[in-house]
C-alpha cells in the first residue's frame, strides 16, 4: 500500500522537541511532542541498535548502516525494525537523535522502517545544506492545526 502524504519534520535538538506537519487532502494538521511527551513514549521501549557493516555517500556524507529493533517493555514484543544510515558528520553523539532513536550514533540521513502492522516507511535526505536557520522556520504555519 502507497499511501504517500507529504510530512514535514521539524527537530529542534535543542529543546528535544519534534514536530510533524501532515498535509492530508483537506486539510492540514501539526503533530507536537515535547521532550517530556518523548521522555515518556521512548520510557516503554527498548532500541536494540547494530551496526550493519555496510557505508554509503548520502548527500555527499559518509554513513553507516544500523540495524533498530524497537521492542515493547510491556508486550515484551518486536514492534517494529528499521534500517538507518547515520553520518557524524553533521551531528554526533547519541542524544541528536533523541526525539526519534534514542542511543543511535550520528545524524539519520536514511532510514527504513517495517512497522508490525506491515507497513514500510523510507525517509532519505536529498539534500543537505550548511547555513543560519531563521527562527521563523520552526514556526507552526497558522494554516495547521496543533494536535
Amino acid at each position: 500500500m502507497n499511501i504517500g502524504l507529504p510530512m514535514h519534520i521539524i527537530e529542534d535538538g535543542d529543546s528535544c522537541k519534534l514536530i510533524r506537519l501532515l498535509d492530508i487532502p483537506g486539510q492540514q494538521i501539526a503533530v507536537v511532542e515535547t521532550k517530556a511527551d518523548l521522555d515518556e513514549k521512548h520510557s516503554n521501549y527498548e532500541y536494540r541498535i547494530s551496526k550493519t557493516g555496510d557505508t554509503k555517500v548520502i548527500c555527499g556524507y559518509e554513513c553507516v548502516g544500523y540495524n533498530v529493533i524497537t521492542w515493547s517493555k510491556e508486550d515484551e514484543e518486536e514492534i517494529g525494525s528499521s534500517l538507518c544510515y547515520t553520518t557524524t558528520e553533521i551531528g554526533s553523539g547519541t542524544t541528536i537523535n533523541s526525539a526519534s532513536t534514542p542511543g543511535l550514533e550520528g545524524y539519520i540521513l536514511y532510514s527504513k522502517v517495517n512497522t508490525s502492522e506491515g507497513y514500510t516507511i523510507i525517509s532519505e535526505a536529498v539534500e543537505v545544506k550548511k547555513m543560519k536557520v531563521n527562527v521563523a522556520e520552526f514556526l507552526i504555519p497558522s494554516s495547521y492545526r496543533v494536535m
